[in-house]
């Protein structure tokens, strides 16, 4: 399991629960300053469960396609969490959206590279822009055509998986902040 933007550490924890120190987790991040708080939250918490990495997905990873689970919980404009968080408003541009999907878009490729075949990708925001979500997974689809969406077979969160297999929270309807998910399966096999 390789957990792309990890810091300051709390899913790599829950992921590090959820294996159960089977299996071989890594985790990493892009700034030295994120690493360092990523290694001290995993060393309080869930010591010995990663080996913590500093990871820029702005280009490709000097790592092998081994891993069976990525997670990459991208960078984002954080729109999804204005009930929370009204001030994010103040804080973003339309300009900013285009901005964050082409480093989106860069991260997922990224990310897939090091995606064992067979492997699945979650790639996560916490935005509920299509700028940010359907479109970039559709323009990696279209660019990646061993890759195919998985639908989630949980049936705890089958009303909010869509038609095509995405998961997605809306403040209005779900009570939640807003948020998106969608399991890319790495055909080849």
């Amino acid at each position: 399991m390789l957990d792309t933007c990890a810091s300051p550490g709390g899913k790599t924890i829950a992921i590090a629960g959820r294996m159960a120190g089977h299996g071989l987790l890594v985790a990493g991040d892009i700034r030295a300053r994120r690493v360092l708080l990523l290694s001290e939250t995993l060393s309080r918490f869930a010591p010995n469960s990663a080996h913590v990495i500093q990871l820029d997905l702005n280009h490709s990873p000097p790592l092998a396609p081994l891993f069976d689970w990525v997670l990459l919980d991208t960078p984002c404009s954080g729109l999804g969490t204005l009930r929370s968080d009204p001030e994010v408003r103040w804080r973003r541009f339309p300009k900013d959206l285009q901005t964050l999907s082409e480093t989106q878009k860069t991260f997922l490729n990224s990310a897939s590279a090091v995606l064992a075949p067979g492997g699945r990708l979650v790639y996560s925001t916490c935005s509920s822009e299509p700028e940010e979500n359907e479109r970039v997974i559709q323009h990696f689809l279209s660019t990646h055509k061993d890759f195919a969406v998985e639908k989630p077979t949980n049936e705890r969160i089958k009303s909010l998986v869509d038609d095509n297999g995405f998961l997605k929270t809306l403040p209005y309807r779900d009570n939640l902040e807003g948020f998106f998910a969608a399991i890319l399966r790495n055909k080849n096999a």
